[in-house]
């Protein structure tokens, strides 16, 4: 391990579990209601375009429902991110956000 990744850990603030779940809870609740899937259709890692849960409309529906509750700026990048395909992505760029703004230790 590089000197530069031992610092970088010691460095990053320790995240709390209970945050992450209700985080996750709150993006799988959101897609379930809006996007009409039961829990056990799609998984974190599932690629809701090509599985056809969400077209262009529910993108922007998906982003303007992460920028409301979490207080967060999806950003251009963050739009073309594979990232933002699949909850288990979307959960890290959410987090990543979060994280950034000091929000979530």
């Amino acid at each position: 391990m590089s000197a530069q990744t031992v610092l970088a850990e010691a460095m990053a603030p320790a995240e709390d579990p209970a945050v992450k779940e209700a985080v996750r809870d709150r993006i799988r609740d959101f897609a379930a209601a809006t996007f009409l899937v039961g829990a056990g259709e799609v998984g974190p890692d599932t690629d809701l375009f090509e599985a056809n849960v969400i077209d262009s409309f529910g993108f922007v529906e998906l982003v303007s429902f992460l920028e409301q509750t979490f207080g967060i700026a999806i950003e251009e990048d963050d739009l073309t991110s594979p990232e933002m395909a699949t909850l288990a992505g979307i959960e890290r760029v959410v987090t990543g956000k979060l994280r950034q703004q000091g929000a979530l230790r």
